[in-house]
Protein backbone atom coordinates (compact mmCIF):
# COMPACT_ATOMS: atom_id res chain seq x y z
CA UNK A 1 0.00 0.00 0.00
CA UNK A 2 1.46 3.43 -0.91
CA UNK A 3 1.50 6.32 1.65
CA UNK A 4 0.68 9.71 0.50
CA UNK A 5 3.82 11.92 1.26
CA UNK A 6 3.11 14.78 3.63
CA UNK A 7 3.71 18.28 3.02
CA UNK A 8 5.13 20.00 6.16
CA UNK A 9 4.75 23.73 4.56
CA UNK A 10 1.36 23.92 2.98
CA UNK A 11 -1.19 25.79 4.80
CA UNK A 12 -4.91 25.86 4.67
CA UNK A 13 -6.54 29.28 3.60
CA UNK A 14 -7.76 30.30 7.44
CA UNK A 15 -4.05 29.84 8.83
CA UNK A 16 -2.15 31.40 5.76
CA UNK A 17 -4.83 35.02 6.80
CA UNK A 18 -3.75 34.41 10.33
CA UNK A 19 0.24 34.55 9.52
CA UNK A 20 0.16 37.74 7.88
CA UNK A 21 -2.30 39.42 10.10
CA UNK A 22 0.08 38.35 13.04
CA UNK A 23 3.25 39.86 10.55
CA UNK A 24 0.80 43.23 10.47
CA UNK A 25 0.36 43.35 14.33
CA UNK A 26 3.79 42.56 14.78
CA UNK A 27 5.44 45.12 12.12
CA UNK A 28 2.48 48.01 13.65
CA UNK A 29 4.27 47.58 16.92
CA UNK A 30 7.59 47.88 16.03
CA UNK A 31 7.03 51.27 13.75
CA UNK A 32 5.00 52.43 16.99
CA UNK A 33 8.14 51.53 19.58
CA UNK A 34 10.53 52.89 16.97
CA UNK A 35 8.42 56.96 16.47
CA UNK A 36 7.76 56.58 20.48
CA UNK A 37 11.48 56.83 20.96
CA UNK A 38 12.34 58.95 18.45
CA UNK A 39 9.37 61.27 19.67
CA UNK A 40 10.83 60.98 23.21
CA UNK A 41 14.49 61.99 22.08
CA UNK A 42 13.13 65.04 20.03
CA UNK A 43 11.28 66.45 23.60
CA UNK A 44 14.41 66.32 25.03
CA UNK A 45 16.56 67.68 22.67
CA UNK A 46 13.46 70.45 22.61
CA UNK A 47 13.51 70.69 26.33
CA UNK A 48 16.83 71.23 26.85
CA UNK A 49 16.94 74.07 24.48
CA UNK A 50 14.39 75.83 25.99
CA UNK A 51 16.46 75.54 29.56
CA UNK A 52 17.61 79.28 29.89
CA UNK A 53 21.02 80.30 30.98
CA UNK A 54 20.62 81.04 34.74
CA UNK A 55 22.83 84.05 35.29
CA UNK A 56 25.46 84.36 38.16
CA UNK A 57 24.33 84.15 41.45
CA UNK A 58 24.40 87.65 43.22
CA UNK A 59 24.99 86.50 46.77
CA UNK A 60 23.28 90.34 47.88
CA UNK A 61 19.29 89.95 48.20
CA UNK A 62 17.86 92.29 45.48
CA UNK A 63 16.59 95.31 46.86
CA UNK A 64 13.49 96.53 44.37
CA UNK A 65 11.51 98.75 47.07
CA UNK A 66 14.20 101.64 46.08
CA UNK A 67 11.79 104.01 43.64
CA UNK A 68 13.49 104.76 40.66
CA UNK A 69 14.27 109.04 40.62
CA UNK A 70 15.90 108.93 37.04
CA UNK A 71 14.83 107.70 33.09
CA UNK A 72 16.67 104.93 32.15
CA UNK A 73 17.69 103.23 29.41
CA UNK A 74 16.52 99.69 28.78
CA UNK A 75 19.04 99.04 26.45
CA UNK A 76 21.76 99.54 29.10
CA UNK A 77 20.05 99.17 32.68
CA UNK A 78 20.76 96.43 34.97
CA UNK A 79 18.78 93.61 36.51
CA UNK A 80 17.64 95.47 39.48
CA UNK A 81 16.90 98.62 38.00
CA UNK A 82 14.83 96.90 35.51
CA UNK A 83 13.11 95.36 38.33
CA UNK A 84 12.38 98.47 39.94
CA UNK A 85 11.10 100.05 36.66
CA UNK A 86 8.43 97.75 37.10
CA UNK A 87 9.05 94.75 35.46
CA UNK A 88 9.26 91.25 36.59
CA UNK A 89 12.25 89.27 37.61
CA UNK A 90 11.38 86.96 34.48
CA UNK A 91 10.78 89.46 32.36
CA UNK A 92 13.83 91.41 33.17
CA UNK A 93 16.51 88.17 33.21
CA UNK A 94 14.79 88.07 29.30
CA UNK A 95 15.87 91.78 28.24
CA UNK A 96 19.00 90.39 29.58
CA UNK A 97 19.61 87.59 27.62
CA UNK A 98 18.24 89.01 24.57
CA UNK A 99 21.02 91.89 25.01
CA UNK A 100 23.17 89.65 25.70
CA UNK A 101 22.82 87.67 22.03
CA UNK A 102 23.08 91.75 20.40
CA UNK A 103 19.18 92.65 21.06
CA UNK A 104 18.61 96.00 21.67
CA UNK A 105 15.38 98.32 21.65
CA UNK A 106 14.42 101.47 20.13
CA UNK A 107 11.12 101.87 21.19
CA UNK A 108 8.39 100.51 23.70
CA UNK A 109 7.01 98.55 20.37
CA UNK A 110 10.31 96.60 20.42
CA UNK A 111 10.23 95.89 24.05
CA UNK A 112 6.54 93.73 23.32
CA UNK A 113 8.22 91.02 21.76
CA UNK A 114 10.55 89.84 25.24
CA UNK A 115 8.67 86.29 26.08
CA UNK A 116 6.26 87.36 29.19
CA UNK A 117 6.21 91.05 28.69
CA UNK A 118 2.49 92.05 29.29
CA UNK A 119 0.55 95.33 28.20
CA UNK A 120 0.25 96.61 32.11
CA UNK A 121 3.62 95.75 32.62
CA UNK A 122 5.02 97.49 29.95
CA UNK A 123 2.58 100.79 30.43
CA UNK A 124 4.04 100.47 33.98
CA UNK A 125 7.56 100.75 32.78
CA UNK A 126 6.92 103.38 29.45
CA UNK A 127 7.05 106.35 32.31
CA UNK A 128 10.63 104.99 33.24
CA UNK A 129 12.07 103.86 29.96
CA UNK A 130 14.26 106.15 27.16
CA UNK A 131 15.92 105.53 24.07
CA UNK A 132 18.75 107.94 23.90
CA UNK A 133 20.10 106.33 21.36
CA UNK A 134 17.35 105.31 19.14
CA UNK A 135 17.83 106.92 15.14
CA UNK A 136 15.00 107.74 13.09
CA UNK A 137 13.37 104.96 11.23
CA UNK A 138 13.97 105.18 7.35
CA UNK A 139 14.60 102.90 4.36
CA UNK A 140 17.98 103.54 4.12
CA UNK A 141 18.77 102.02 7.37
CA UNK A 142 16.51 98.56 6.94
CA UNK A 143 14.87 99.32 10.12
CA UNK A 144 11.30 100.26 9.05
CA UNK A 145 9.32 101.08 5.94
CA UNK A 146 9.81 105.30 6.19
CA UNK A 147 7.84 105.56 9.68
CA UNK A 148 8.91 108.44 11.42
CA UNK A 149 10.19 107.82 14.76
CA UNK A 150 7.83 109.21 17.63
CA UNK A 151 10.98 110.78 19.54
CA UNK A 152 12.41 112.35 16.62
CA UNK A 153 9.61 114.42 14.90
CA UNK A 154 9.46 118.15 15.50
CA UNK A 155 5.98 119.56 17.05
CA UNK A 156 5.77 123.40 16.67
CA UNK A 157 4.72 124.72 20.18
CA UNK A 158 1.78 126.70 20.79
CA UNK A 159 3.23 129.33 23.06
CA UNK A 160 6.61 130.01 24.94
CA UNK A 161 6.52 130.60 28.82
CA UNK A 162 8.30 130.23 32.23
CA UNK A 163 7.56 126.97 33.62
CA UNK A 164 8.87 124.36 36.38
CA UNK A 165 8.96 120.83 34.84
CA UNK A 166 7.88 119.50 38.64
CA UNK A 167 5.16 121.24 38.77
CA UNK A 168 3.61 122.31 35.54
CA UNK A 169 0.35 120.24 34.44
CA UNK A 170 -0.53 118.34 31.87
CA UNK A 171 -2.27 120.95 29.78
CA UNK A 172 0.78 123.21 30.37
CA UNK A 173 2.98 120.94 29.06
CA UNK A 174 0.54 120.32 25.70
CA UNK A 175 0.22 124.27 25.12
CA UNK A 176 3.86 124.08 25.13
CA UNK A 177 3.56 121.82 21.98
CA UNK A 178 4.05 118.47 23.58
CA UNK A 179 2.32 115.36 22.44
CA UNK A 180 -0.45 114.51 24.43
CA UNK A 181 1.44 111.03 25.04
CA UNK A 182 4.72 112.81 26.44
CA UNK A 183 2.50 114.87 28.59
CA UNK A 184 0.99 111.95 29.89
CA UNK A 185 4.43 110.57 30.46
CA UNK A 186 5.45 113.38 32.30
CA UNK A 187 2.75 113.18 34.79
CA UNK A 188 3.63 109.62 35.72
CA UNK A 189 7.01 110.03 35.66
CA UNK A 190 6.37 112.44 38.53
CA UNK A 191 3.58 110.24 39.92
CA UNK A 192 6.11 107.98 40.84
CA UNK A 193 8.38 110.18 42.54
CA UNK A 194 10.72 110.96 39.56
CA UNK A 195 12.01 114.75 39.36
CA UNK A 196 13.69 116.96 36.89
CA UNK A 197 16.95 117.74 38.59
CA UNK A 198 17.97 119.83 35.46
CA UNK A 199 16.38 121.20 31.87
CA UNK A 200 18.11 118.38 30.03
CA UNK A 201 16.37 115.95 32.12
CA UNK A 202 12.86 116.66 30.11
CA UNK A 203 14.85 114.70 26.67
CA UNK A 204 14.73 111.54 29.03
CA UNK A 205 10.56 111.29 28.87
CA UNK A 206 9.77 108.82 26.12
CA UNK A 207 7.58 110.73 23.52
CA UNK A 208 9.52 114.00 24.21
CA UNK A 209 10.96 115.06 20.72
CA UNK A 210 14.48 116.16 20.58
CA UNK A 211 14.31 119.31 19.36
CA UNK A 212 11.34 120.12 21.12
CA UNK A 213 13.10 119.45 24.42
CA UNK A 214 16.34 121.71 23.37
CA UNK A 215 13.44 124.37 22.50
CA UNK A 216 12.21 124.43 25.92
CA UNK A 217 15.50 124.32 28.08
CA UNK A 218 15.88 128.22 27.98
CA UNK A 219 12.51 128.08 29.51
CA UNK A 220 12.77 126.09 32.20
CA UNK A 221 13.25 127.71 35.87
CA UNK A 222 13.42 124.65 38.49
CA UNK A 223 12.88 125.16 42.11
CA UNK A 224 15.22 124.02 45.08
CA UNK A 225 13.72 120.22 45.73
CA UNK A 226 13.27 119.50 49.66
CA UNK A 227 15.54 116.62 50.31
CA UNK A 228 13.55 112.93 50.15
CA UNK A 229 12.34 112.17 53.13
CA UNK A 230 14.81 108.95 53.38
CA UNK A 231 17.33 110.96 52.37
CA UNK A 232 16.77 113.27 55.30
CA UNK A 233 17.05 110.49 57.99
CA UNK A 234 19.75 109.00 56.31
CA UNK A 235 22.07 112.18 56.78
CA UNK A 236 20.16 112.34 60.48
CA UNK A 237 21.27 108.53 61.57
CA UNK A 238 24.83 109.48 60.27
CA UNK A 239 24.85 113.35 61.91
CA UNK A 240 23.51 111.98 65.56
CA UNK A 241 24.92 109.21 67.57
CA UNK A 242 23.08 107.01 70.03
CA UNK A 243 23.49 108.39 73.57
CA UNK A 244 20.43 106.63 75.41
CA UNK A 245 20.95 104.15 78.71
CA UNK A 246 19.35 101.44 76.85
CA UNK A 247 20.93 98.76 74.64
CA UNK A 248 18.54 98.26 71.52
CA UNK A 249 20.07 94.82 71.21
CA UNK A 250 18.60 93.18 74.31
CA UNK A 251 15.04 96.20 74.72
CA UNK A 252 11.47 94.71 74.68
CA UNK A 253 8.43 95.90 73.28
CA UNK A 254 7.67 98.17 75.90
CA UNK A 255 11.09 99.80 76.71
CA UNK A 256 10.48 101.08 73.20
CA UNK A 257 7.44 101.99 73.93
CA UNK A 258 8.30 104.32 76.80
CA UNK A 259 11.37 106.40 74.82
CA UNK A 260 8.00 107.90 72.25
CA UNK A 261 7.57 105.42 69.73
CA UNK A 262 4.72 103.92 68.87
CA UNK A 263 3.33 100.14 69.36
CA UNK A 264 3.51 98.78 65.56
CA UNK A 265 7.03 100.86 65.43
CA UNK A 266 8.44 98.91 68.30
CA UNK A 267 7.09 95.53 67.24
CA UNK A 268 8.84 96.03 63.84
CA UNK A 269 12.39 96.86 65.31
CA UNK A 270 12.28 94.04 67.57
CA UNK A 271 11.16 91.65 64.69
CA UNK A 272 14.27 92.96 62.69
CA UNK A 273 16.18 92.72 65.01
CA UNK A 274 15.49 88.87 65.91
CA UNK A 275 15.57 87.97 62.21
CA UNK A 276 19.25 89.88 61.78
CA UNK A 277 20.58 88.56 65.22
CA UNK A 278 21.34 92.35 66.66
CA UNK A 279 21.96 95.43 65.48
CA UNK A 280 25.66 96.18 65.41
CA UNK A 281 25.20 100.46 63.74
CA UNK A 282 22.22 103.10 63.93
CA UNK A 283 22.16 102.96 60.26
CA UNK A 284 20.57 99.19 59.99
CA UNK A 285 17.63 101.00 61.83
CA UNK A 286 16.89 102.70 57.75
CA UNK A 287 16.66 99.08 56.78
CA UNK A 288 13.19 99.19 58.73
CA UNK A 289 10.45 101.24 56.28
CA UNK A 290 8.10 101.83 59.16
CA UNK A 291 10.76 104.32 61.03
CA UNK A 292 10.77 107.84 60.25
CA UNK A 293 12.62 110.86 61.55
CA UNK A 294 10.41 111.67 64.70
CA UNK A 295 11.48 108.14 65.30
CA UNK A 296 14.92 108.47 65.08
CA UNK A 297 15.17 111.26 67.25
CA UNK A 298 13.14 110.15 69.99
CA UNK A 299 15.28 106.42 69.77
CA UNK A 300 18.61 108.43 69.78
CA UNK A 301 18.20 110.02 72.82
CA UNK A 302 16.62 106.57 74.37
CA UNK A 303 18.84 103.73 73.13
CA UNK A 304 22.67 102.56 72.30
CA UNK A 305 23.96 99.61 70.44
CA UNK A 306 26.11 96.95 72.31
CA UNK A 307 27.56 94.34 69.46
CA UNK A 308 28.73 91.79 71.29
CA UNK A 309 24.95 91.23 72.14
CA UNK A 310 24.35 89.80 68.71
CA UNK A 311 23.77 86.32 67.94
CA UNK A 312 25.48 84.81 65.04
CA UNK A 313 25.54 81.60 62.90
CA UNK A 314 27.84 79.16 62.13
CA UNK A 315 28.26 79.22 58.43
CA UNK A 316 29.73 75.40 59.49
CA UNK A 317 26.41 74.19 61.01
CA UNK A 318 23.99 76.22 60.04
CA UNK A 319 21.24 74.80 58.43
CA UNK A 320 19.32 76.12 55.73
CA UNK A 321 16.32 77.48 57.25
CA UNK A 322 18.70 80.01 59.71
CA UNK A 323 21.10 80.85 56.55
CA UNK A 324 18.15 81.75 54.83
CA UNK A 325 15.54 83.45 57.69
CA UNK A 326 18.63 86.19 57.52
CA UNK A 327 17.69 89.51 55.85
CA UNK A 328 21.33 89.87 54.28
CA UNK A 329 21.20 86.16 53.02
CA UNK A 330 19.15 85.28 49.76
CA UNK A 331 17.74 81.35 49.74
CA UNK A 332 19.81 80.90 46.72
CA UNK A 333 23.09 81.36 48.81
CA UNK A 334 21.95 79.77 51.72
CA UNK A 335 21.72 76.84 49.69
CA UNK A 336 24.68 77.36 48.02
CA UNK A 337 26.61 77.96 51.48
CA UNK A 338 25.53 74.21 52.31
CA UNK A 339 26.07 73.02 48.97
CA UNK A 340 29.61 73.96 49.06
CA UNK A 341 30.31 72.98 52.71
CA UNK A 342 28.79 69.40 52.09
CA UNK A 343 31.35 69.01 49.40
CA UNK A 344 34.30 70.01 50.04
CA UNK A 345 34.23 70.12 54.09
CA UNK A 346 34.31 72.90 56.78
CA UNK A 347 34.75 76.31 55.91
CA UNK A 348 38.09 77.56 57.47
CA UNK A 349 37.03 80.91 56.99
CA UNK A 350 34.77 83.37 56.41
CA UNK A 351 36.97 85.10 53.35
CA UNK A 352 36.87 81.35 51.71
CA UNK A 353 33.38 81.73 51.70
CA UNK A 354 33.64 85.18 50.17
CA UNK A 355 36.01 83.99 47.68
CA UNK A 356 33.76 81.26 46.74
CA UNK A 357 30.70 83.25 45.99
CA UNK A 358 32.74 86.64 44.76
CA UNK A 359 31.24 88.80 47.65
CA UNK A 360 32.42 92.25 47.39
CA UNK A 361 34.16 93.57 50.71
CA UNK A 362 31.54 95.74 51.60
CA UNK A 363 28.99 92.83 51.66
CA UNK A 364 31.44 90.47 53.52
CA UNK A 365 31.83 93.00 56.27
CA UNK A 366 28.26 93.31 56.61
CA UNK A 367 28.21 89.66 57.12
CA UNK A 368 30.65 89.05 59.33
CA UNK A 369 28.84 90.44 62.40
CA UNK A 370 26.72 87.36 62.14
CA UNK A 371 28.61 84.17 61.11
CA UNK A 372 31.13 82.23 63.10
CA UNK A 373 33.08 79.28 61.91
Amino acid sequence: MRVKPTRAFEFSSRERVSFWVLICILTCSLASIIWMHSRDSEVVILYEKEIPVLPVVDPQPEDISEPLTAPVDPNKADLNTLRRAGLSGKVASNIMRYREKGGSFRSLKDMEKIYGMTEEMLDQASSWFVFPDAKPRTPDNRSGVGEPDERMTVVQPAERFLFDPNTLDREGWIRLGVPEKAATNVIRYREKGGLFRKPEDIGKIYGMPDQLAAELQPYIQIEAQPARADEKLHSEVSAVALNGNTDLNVADAATLIDCGINKNTAWDIINYRDRLGGFYTASQLLEIKQLDSLDWQLLSSCVFIDAKQIRTMSINTAGYAELANHPYLSDRLARAIIQYRDSTGRYRSTDEMARAYRMSPAYLEKLKFYLRL
